[in-house]
This record gives structure tokens, sequence and C-alpha cells, in this order.
């Protein structure tokens, strides 16, 4: 084939590109039909970049053919116009399918009565629609080996419609699994002899839980789950610090966080003045060596030092700005998590309670109808703290069976004090 057939062939598929064809789409085709004359191919490719400075995917949009329709090509401007009548079409299956009503096919349905069809007259399958909903060309936006480049053509629909459409299909693509039923404790309890989960079901109007045993044989029954909850409200007991306690740490907290403030404060300010100084007795030593009062050797030694200095004092003013303001909050905050589990037992519902059990826990297992759990720090510290706090029975009087709390300034309050001190390092 000689270059002036080629020269014809290149504009008749150009022409062609008005009503069907896609200078991108027929790069390869191109390549392999013209595989003994790729440079022809090149140079012409190479002539369209040098008309516009502009990504060769912007120079191309004016051959692409029209997006299902809605556009027309103009030749004299060489770029594409809406078409009011399609266009109006692509927008009114944009917004049936925004509306999340529609499946694909029934979109599919709904436009096929109306007469949107394909330029070969045949109807559009559903996987034509999908296509079209994912693409955003008819935002104005061309996509282009995975780059959006602004198109020079008119959009149809906003983004924000676009964007609608990309929800609702992501919504709809979602695997359907069956729905499980909402039980409380589900997947959070094992088997405290097989190791296998516990799994719950509902017998007579009540829900019992039992081990799955699907590992071994397994000799654990079944337990009521009301009975589970009872205990779950014995373990947030053990960790439950009363107000009167909490509100004690939680005030010494604060003041120790005030004191500790003002002395890191003044220590701050100290380390600031020392830094100046330290800047001063650095300009002054070179002032010295300018002057030739001191030799090359000491000025090299005493600078050594006192650069040295510098870069601590440096160091202590980032550690006290790094540590000064998160230091107590972590302490304060579970002294406050600690005194609303005595309000979660009375008040909180099981869905509270259940998460509060995996805060504080972990491990947590059923065996002879007796849950166990393994408690973490610090929680596990607040439980042997409460547990110094054991009842004592008076031993005569009318207050015989009140009960007395050891609550003595000498044990108590200083545990409390180490609690609170051992937080504050953690």
């Amino acid at each position: 084939m000689d270059f002036k057939k080629k020269k014809a062939l290149f504009s008749y598929l150009t022409k062609r590109g008005e009503a069907e064809f896609c200078i991108e789409d027929l790069t390869e085709p191109f390549r392999t039909f013209f595989a003994d004359h790729a440079n022809v191919f090149e140079s012409w490719l190479a002539a369209l970049d040098r008309k516009s400075p502009k990504p060769r995917a912007e120079i191309l949009v004016s051959l692409r053919r029209p997006q299902q329709l809605s556009y027309l090509n103009d030749r004299n401007k060489r770029c594409i116009v809406v078409d009011p009548a399609k266009a109006s079409l692509v927008r009114k299956a944009f917004e049936l399918y925004a509306t999340g009503n529609y499946a694909l096919h029934e979109v599919r349905a709904r436009m096929n009565e109306v007469g949107f069809v394909a330029f070969t007259g045949k109807r559009f399958s559903v996987s034509n629609y999908q296509s079209m909903f994912k693409n955003p060309f008819f935002y104005g936006v061309m996509d282009s080996k995975g780059e959006l480049f602004e198109g020079k053509h008119d959009p149809i629909i906003s983004k924000r419609l676009f964007d609608e459409v990309q929800v609702v299909m992501a919504r709809k693509s979602k695997s359907k699994t069956p729905a499980l039923k909402p039980y409380l404790y589900r997947g959070l309890f094992r088997c405290g002899e097989c190791g296998c989960f516990i799994t719950t079901e509902t017998q007579k109007g009540h829900n019992y839980l039992r081990c799955t045993k699907r590992v071994k044989p397994c000799t654990q029954k079944f337990v009521r789950e009301e009975s589970i909850s009872s205990q779950i409200d014995r373990v947030i007991s053990k960790v439950a610090l009363e107000a009167t306690i909490a509100d004690q740490m939680f005030t010494e907290l604060v003041n120790e966080r005030e004191v500790t403030a003002k002395a890191e404060e003044a220590a701050i300010a100290s380390t600031k003045a020392a830094l100046a100084v330290t800047d001063k007795q650095i300009d002054l030593l070179l002032d010295l060596r300018l002057t030739e009062q001191v030799s090359e050797p000491e000025y090299v030694s005493k600078k050594h030092t006192l650069v040295n200095r510098k870069a601590e004092l440096r160091g202590k003013l980032e550690s006290f700005a790094s540590n000064r303001h998160n230091r107590f909050e972590p302490a304060i905050q579970f002294v406050l998590e600690a005194k609303h589990a005595s309000i979660l037992i009375s008040e909180g519902n099981p869905e509270q309670k259940r998460d509060f059990l995996k805060k504080i826990g972990s491990n947590f297992q059923v065996a002879e109808k007796s849950l166990a759990v393994k408690l973490l720090n610090p929680w596990q510290s607040v439980a042997e703290f409460n547990s110094d706090l054991a009842p004592v029975i008076a031993p005569q009087g009318e207050n015989a069976e009140i009960l007395k709390w050891r609550r003595g300034r000498d044990s108590n309050l200083s545990a409390a004090s180490k609690l609170s001190r051992w937080k504050t390092r953690t």
C-alpha cells in the first residue's frame, strides 16, 4: 500500500469516527494492520501531538464516537456537541438508578419503553447500562488509562448525580448473605473444655448458650443467657470504683497535674534561660576568636562543649513539650470509666455491659455454666484494690448486721494513691 492510499485510509477512518469509530480504540488494530509501516502511523500521531501541547487524550476527544448516542460530532469545529433528544434520556436513566428503587434490568425495561436504543436500532443490554453508569464522560471528564482529563464537551449530568449512582451501584453489588439473628453474645465466648466457640440458640422463648463441639466431643451443657448476664454484672462490679473513692482519686490526679504543670513551667523557663546564656557564650567565644584572644585549639574545644550543651537543653525542651499534655489524661479517663462501671451495673443495657466487658478483659470462657474472664491491666489492679475493701461484720450490738468497709487512711487511701500513680506512669 502506497503513501497516498494510507493517507486516504486515515482520512476515511477519521470521518467515520464521527459515526462509530474511536481513534484510541483503533490504535491496536492499526498497529497490527500496519505492522510493516509502523513509522507512518507513528508520524501521523506525532503530527497530532504537534498541533496542541495538551495530552493526546484531549486531542483525540473530538474523534471519539458519541457516547451512547448522547453526543453528535461537529465536523466544522472538530468537537462533539450534546444531542438534546438523547441526552435527556441518558439523564433520565441516571436519575432512575440513583433513586435506588430500580435494578439495572428494571432501568433497561423503563428506558426501552421510551425508545432509548443504540444507533443500530438495537436495545441496550444490561451491561451497556452498567458501563454507562460507570463512565465519567457524562459529567465532563475523560478517563484515559486510569488518568482523568477535563473534556472539551458539555456535561449531560452533574458530578453529584454521578456520585449518587456510584453509591447505589456499590450498595447493590454487595453479596447478599443470610441475616444472622441478633444474639447478644455471638462470637464472644469459647468453651472452657474444648476451646470451640460458644453459640446461642432459642428454645421455648429463652436463649441458651452451648458449645458448638466441632473439634471433639464435649461434656459441657446448656446455660441460660440470663445466667451469663448476671455473671457479667459480677465481673464488672469487681472493677467498679465507688463514687467517693473515684472522686478522691480524680481530685488527687487533677491537683497533681496542676502542681506538675507549675513545676514544668518553671523548669521550661529555667531551660530557656540556660539556652539563651549558652547562645551568648557561643557568640562571645566567636568574638574572642576573631580578636585572637583565644587560640584555635582552645576555641574549637570550648565551642564543642557549648554546642553539646545547647543540644542537651533543646532536647529537654522537646521532652517537656511532648509529655506535659498527655501524662495525666489516661489516668483521669481510667478513673472516670471505673466510676461509671458502678452506674453501668444498675442502669446500663446488656449491650453496654457486653462492650464494657470487652474493654476490661480477654480470653472469655464458659465452663460448667460459669464465666471465666482474664482481667486486663490496670483493671486487674482495681479488682485487687476492691478486694482489700472486703466487708467486716460488726461483732456485737444492734449494728451487727451492718457491713463496715475498711477505709482507713493508712491503707485504702494509700492504695488509691498508688493506683493513680501507677496509671500515671503507664
